[in-house]
């Protein structure tokens, strides 16, 4: 049984940073992905890309992310799981996000052993909150 199903029969809660590290903020997900960003043509395959940096270099430091240490990836990925886990505690401490759904997750995947839950905007964060 695949984690997110696990935690969903199981009423437990996930925090899934592999779905974190393969969808950008805009939505946009890869495949095939290192925990750096990177993104590949397939399994072993040629590298393409890394998500993180391009998007990055498209948008605003100090407004759209924010620099930071991440020891082994980019500042936007190390800003996502930060966003994340605040999700995570204010919600399991009782915050009403207003989403209409109890996933946390605002987006989703198109790869099914990622989780590959339907969402809406853009794989921001993938929690799965059961009550």
């Amino acid at each position: 049984m695949k984690p997110k199903a696990r935690c969903a029969n199981n009423d437990k809660v996930l925090y899934d940073f592999a779905h974190i590290e393969h969808c950008d903020p805009d939505g946009t997900c890869f495949e095939y992905v290192n925990d750096d960003c990177s993104y590949y043509d397939g399994p072993g395959g040629n590298l393409l890309g890394n998500w993180a940096a391009e998007w990055q270099d498209t948008h605003t430091e100090g407004v759209d992310w924010y620099n930071c240490s991440s020891a082994h990836s980019q500042s936007l990925n190390a800003n996502r799981k930060a966003y994340a886990a605040w999700w995570l505690w204010a919600s399991l401490s009782g915050w009403d996000s207003g989403a209409d759904d109890d996933t946390g997750d605002t987006g989703s995947s198109d790869n099914p052993d990622r989780g590959g839950e339907e969402g809406g905007g853009g794989c921001f964060i993938s929690i799965l909150f059961q009550h």
